[in-house]
């Protein structure tokens, strides 16, 4: 992903500075956070619903709170690394497939509650972590 051809799709390295988030920003179609990022901050990708593709860096400690709520992703593949998935990061996500590394070691309540549709699920996280709350209702 060198090259970004026009407005729907971002580098992290093309807006760093850039204080808003890409919430509700339904011309968004990739995205790409690169080494150097440690926290995807809260409400920063809600409510995308057209992202393809993407690529979050092993750098990724924290994904904050209600970061990818609403949003559609093809996969949610949570980057080795990941230590602290805030509240409600995940709710309401429209994906098929869930990918959750042994690195995280806090998933806050609801973290992905409300995600109908679901038909793979592998996780792999500290089992002192896993309770029902994470998931709310769905799954």
């Amino acid at each position: 992903m060198d090259e970004f051809s026009d407005a729907t799709e971002m580098s992290w390295d093309l807006i760093k500075g850039k204080t808003e988030s890409w919430s509700q920003n339904d011309t968004l179609i990739r995205f790409e956070l690169n080494d150097g990022v440690t926290k995807i901050n809260s409400y920063a990708f809600n409510n995308c619903t057209n992202i393809q593709t993407y690529f979050i860096s092993n750098s990724v400690k924290t994904i904050g709170s209600y970061a990818f709520e609403y949003s559609k992703l093809p996969i949610i593949n949570i980057p080795n690394g990941v230590e602290d998935i805030q509240t409600c990061a995940f709710k309401s996500c429209t994906t098929e497939k869930i990918i959750v590394p042994n690195s995280v070691v806090s998933i806050a309540y609801n973290a992905f509650a409300y995600m109908y549709g679901v038909k793979y699920l592998e996780w792999t996280p500290n089992a002192d972590i896993f309770n029902y709350s994470i998931f709310g209702y769905g799954l």
